[in-house]
């Protein structure tokens, strides 16, 4: 924006000229120029008008404070060692997957993450691919945690919101219904999509794949900068080995492997224990590898 005489009574064309010869030409240059080089350079004394009308208006620390809490806000999952590897639990505006092969106990986890979400309160959207989400199986989860209280429970589970996935075109049809939820005022800090892959993997069309996970992606990136919200995707995983060189295999192909910042690998180590380790993350620091109890996820 270009000083004008109109501006100030004090900016007349002489001092505008003088301001010209010393490179002063816009409103930022002379915000941002000394004090007492102005008064040298030229007839003025500083327009504090002029500065309080084109400054960037103050900001109450205390305000300030609580929106760099809601933009960095984190979840915790209600799992102690797997918020641990989490460095505290969901980072607010991050997509995360969760990996592993059939029986990986995978979907168990998950089911336990909503079960201590809607708990505490939490409002959780859930994309269900397998269309396998029971109800009643969550409020038997829910049960323990509020002392058998079955009007509790089932009060809880107003919390989630489904909606049931029949083939990728209506995962895409959902996923913008959703953004579009969210802009009307719908308050939900996670969004979760049980089994990607599922929709995927009977079809052998790559190139439609591909076009309709960028697609889907792009959303994704989309609601999480917007409304900063937690994005969690299920995933399969599969192993090769062929005697010379062991591989592992995320369902979507390559492009499909940049789209998540934080992916994890569950992996059923015996009928007690399961482990859970990092493959990608932005911001690795200290846990890479977590070991849980069955009891955990039951």
């Amino acid at each position: 924006m270009l000083l004008k005489s109109s501006y100030h009574q004090l900016l007349t064309e002489d001092n505008l000229i003088l301001l010209r010869r010393k490179q002063i030409f816009r409103v930022l240059d002379f915000l941002n120029a000394d004090n007492k080089f102005l008064e040298r350079c030229t007839t003025l004394t500083y327009p504090k008008h002029l500065a309080k009308t084109h400054s960037a208006p103050p900001v109450n620390g205390l305000n300030y404070f609580k929106k760099l809490l809601k933009y960095s806000s984190i979840l915790s999952t209600g799992i102690q060692l797997f918020d641990d590897l989490l460095q505290g639990g969901f980072m607010g505006g991050t997509i995360y997957e969760m990996c592993g092969a059939v029986e990986s106990g995978n979907y168990q986890l998950l089911l336990t993450i909503i079960r201590n979400l809607l708990y505490k309160g939490e409002k959780v959207y859930f994309l269900d691919t397998k269309r396998d989400f029971s109800a009643v199986h969550m409020k038997e989860k829910l049960l323990p945690l509020t002392g058998n209280n079955w009007t509790q429970s089932v009060l809880l589970l107003e919390n989630i919101l489904i909606k049931r996935i029949s083939c990728k075109y209506d995962l895409v049809r959902a996923i913008f219904e959703v953004k579009q939820e969210l802009r009307e005022g719908l308050s939900v800090k996670i969004a979760i999509i049980h089994s990607v892959s599922t929709l995927f993997l009977s079809s052998n069309n790559a190139s439609e794949n591909n076009n309709i996970l960028n697609h889907l992606a792009n959303v994704l990136r989309y609601m999480m900068i917007q409304y900063n919200v937690i994005i969690v995707l299920t995933n399969l995983l599969t192993s090769w080995n062929d005697n010379v060189e062991f591989t592992e295999n995320i369902s979507g192909g390559k492009y499909w492997q940049t789209v998540p910042q934080v992916r994890l690998k569950i992996e059923k180590i015996s009928s007690e224990h399961y482990d859970i380790s990092l493959m990608k993350h932005n911001n690795s620091i200290g846990l890479d590898r977590v070991t849980i109890h069955s009891s955990v996820i039951q």
